[in-house]
């Protein structure tokens, strides 16, 4: 009777041990966490779309798969040369230089034909072969034939940006031009306006830039230059240097300042009704009338905006302000990123973890690598042994709140070599004749399984920060907007056939992240080099047959 008992009773535990469980009470904001799968033994594990999470076992560059919210496989790991996210219930998957899709059970339901392809977006996906895009429905089905220059966007609000011979416009889910081709750069729509220039200046910061709605008619005239996205019904422009904040209609909410933009005057997009500006370093936040709710000189460094919630920085500690400028949670943390679904990622010298609007812990401090918002209600952590933990966040207090801004993707701690060893020769770089440039100034390349590449460092040149962090062993490139242009001068055309073998790469341990994401890198005579395309998240790119040149247009 006692063995029975006794066996009952490991069996009982057993059960519990294998089961997913709430592993913290309800929060003050109705706030559970749930875990759903442990002891993941993967190098990276990225954010959740349609339900599936991507990840990479690391023992090669091309090493990634699919796991659902339980850590059940889905698609194998390393099936394919390169794996996107799925995005409308399909993800993108390349072997050698050819693309196609597979659907969420794994199954090729588009076949690998296409030179390029990107996410589908709205129903549609934009394809390539032999350098001219078009857009191909859920079915693999033309809609859109194949025609365009690079610089096909995703559909968005109804409409695709194109490209022919340099200039943009905009097309239909039918194929339809809705918006001549007349654009020289052209930005997606956003609350149904979007940023545009007819300039032919060469150089982005000469042009003049208006605003057209989704009829193509121009509803703020091209005058200023710059412009960013509309957000929440405005938008930031600049003229003469100066900042100022627009309605859709053109009329001003915030006029020109009197300081300049170099001189420390910044306004930015608006979000939860209120947006931060910066005047000769003094800080304040505005409603949508261009009303100071608050100052915020007492704090060194403010940063992005969620669930109506801004963290700010003194002192070397992160807290949180809500909207009145009220400092809701005390500046006791390391790091403290956007809150998101009700809950927050911050840091302490112990770890990461989560809090909830209240301050209070839902995941404790010990993880090393964590997701770093809630993505479709889940997070990924990484625990000191290296194996990881999916959780699911359920928040019964609050509705979704709009999209926050996104921090770059910390990788794990180190890339394992795999098959490789640092320095092994992985290939040769081979001479090309293709030029490329950003905002119309040219930045040096090389051909690398004919593409081109640039080199990382080379980047702080044309307005991004490149920073290198050695201890994690990455390379990360922002995007920013107040950056001066320094190009750099004196670039030779290459001389010798194209084609033929320059010099070789070999293989970097350094990871490369640009926008939050892993790309390819090499190192190229001791420089780390990335994908030229891989920047495309920044701007748009357009191609000159004529010159031979690839351009990329900044947003």
């Amino acid at each position: 009777m006692k063995r029975k008992v006794l066996s009952f009773i490991l069996a009982a535990m057993l059960m519990i041990t294998l089961m997913p469980t709430v592993i913290f009470p309800v929060s003050a904001e109705g706030i559970t966490v749930k875990e759903t799968a442990s002891r993941l033994d993967y190098f990276n594990i990225y954010d959740f779309h349609d339900g599936l999470v991507r990840v990479y076992k690391g023992k090669s560059l091309c090493d990634d798969g699919f796991i659902d919210k339980t850590g059940k496989e889905i698609l194998p790991v390393g099936l394919y040369d390169g794996v996107g996210d799925f995005s409308d219930g399909l993800a993108w998957v390349s072997k050698g230089d050819k693309s196609g899709f597979i659907d969420k059970t794994g199954k090729v339901v588009i076949q690998i034909i296409y030179d390029g392809v990107k996410d589908f977006s709205e129903g549609l996906a934009a394809v390539s072969k032999n350098y001219k895009w078009g857009y191909i429905d859920k079915t693999g089905k033309v809609v859109v034939p194949l025609e365009y220059d690079y610089g096909a966007s995703p559909f968005r609000e109804g409409l695709a940006r194109v490209s022919k011979d340099g200039k943009y416009g905009y097309i239909d889910k039918t194929g339809k031009v809705v918006i001549p081709l007349e654009y020289f750069v052209a930005g997606d729509f956003h609350d149904g306006l979007a940023c545009v220039s007819k300039s032919t200046a060469s150089n982005y910061y000469d042009k003049k830039y208006g605003y057209i709605d989704k009829t193509g008619k121009v509803v703020i005239p091209f005058e200023y230059d710059r412009g960013s996205n509309f957000s929440e019904g405005l938008a930031v422009v600049v003229k003469n240097n100066l900042n100022g904040v627009i309605d859709k209609t053109g009329k001003f909410i915030v006029p020109f300042g009197d300081i300049k933009h170099e001189d420390g005057y910044r306004i930015t997009n608006f979000k939860d009704g209120v947006a931060i500006i910066v005047k000769n370093e003094k800080k304040s936040l505005i409603d949508k009338t261009g009303k100071v709710i608050a100052s915020l000189d007492q704090y060194d460094d403010l940063f992005g905006f969620g669930d109506k919630m801004i963290s700010v920085r003194k002192d070397g500690k992160y807290g949180y302000i809500d909207t009145t400028g009220k400092l809701v949670i005390p500046l006791e943390y390391n790091r403290a990123l956007n809150f998101y679904e009700g809950v927050a990622y911050v840091a302490k010298d112990e770890g990461y973890g989560y809090i909830d609007a209240t301050n209070k812990v839902v995941l404790p401090f010990e993880y090393t690598n964590m997701s770093r918002e809630v993505c479709e209600g889940m997070i990924v952590a990484q625990k000191m042994d290296q194996t990881w933990s999916i959780y699911e966040i359920q928040n019964s207090s609050a509705a979704k709140p709009a999209e926050p801004i996104k921090e770059p993707e910390k990788p794990a701690a180190e890339k394992p070599s795999g098959e490789h060893k640092v320095g092994d020769k992985l290939g040769n770089v081979l001479n090309s004749d293709v030029k490329t440039y950003i905002n119309g100034q040219r930045i040096p390349c090389y051909n690398i399984n004919n593409k081109a590449v640039v080199l990382i460092a080379d980047l702080r040149n044309y307005g991004f920060d490149v920073v290198y962090n050695d201890k994690t062993r990455t390379s990360t490139v922002t995007r920013n907007k107040d950056k001066q242009f320094t190009p750099m001068q004196g670039i030779e055309n290459n001389t010798a056939k194209a084609g033929t073998v320059a010099f070789s790469y070999v293989y970097t341990d350094i990871v490369a992240i640009v926008n939050g994401k892993k790309v390819e890198s090499y190192n190229v005579q001791g420089n780390l080099a990335i994908y030229f395309e891989s920047l495309g998240d920044y701007g748009t790119f357009s191609w000159d047959n004529a010159t031979k040149s690839s351009k990329l247009t900044l947003y």
